[in-house]
């Protein structure tokens, strides 16, 4: 868990994923905007491949390859009731193996073209399809980024459903 410094009009952070590049398939990173009841607001706020930027411009699909991803994030652009982010990887629907089989994932959060401020390593997953790397929420008047590693064995369609997304997938 990291406060994050200086999250002022205009600031960028740059939130990436780093895993082997002998994963086949390679995973899709994605992100979840949350209100306070933990729910998407709106299908706006799950930024996929095929939806890479929240229509606010605070969180974007910044690239992707075979062994990384990376999301910008404007974190003064969210919209009030915007109180946190999740930001996950999920394996293609029908991939054989789970996330045992990508291995290690380093996630890093830094200011867009900077250091990297907070850096974790996630590798305990075994038969997950979708691994949820991080959170960034607002803590008082900041925001905080925290390394969560959770995972679901269900596919990122009914991940997302169960976070508000009506349809995803």
């Amino acid at each position: 868990m990291a406060d994050l410094p200086d999250v002022s009009s205009g600031r960028r952070w740059t939130l990436s994923a780093l895993w082997r590049e002998d994963c086949d398939p390679a995973p899709e990173l994605v992100a979840l905007v949350l209100g306070p009841d933990g729910r998407v607001p709106d299908g706006s706020c799950f930024v996929t491949r095929e939806h890479p930027a929240h229509p606010s411009g605070a969180v974007a699909i910044e690239g992707a390859s075979r062994a990384a991803a990376a999301l910008t994030l404007r974190l003064d652009a969210l919209p009030a009731g915007a109180e946190r982010m999740a930001v996950a990887l999920a394996l293609p629907r029908g991939a054989g193996a789970g996330f045992g089989a990508v291995g290690p994932v380093e996630v890093g959060i830094g200011p867009r073209g900077g250091e990297v401020f907070a850096r974790t390593v996630l590798d305990a997953a075994t038969e997950e399809r979708v691994l949820v790397l991080a959170e960034v929420y607002r803590r008082g008047g900041g925001w905080r980024f925290r390394s969560w590693g959770q995972g679901y064995r269900e596919e990122l369609d009914e991940v997302a459903r169960a976070h508000g997304v009506s349809s995803a997938g």
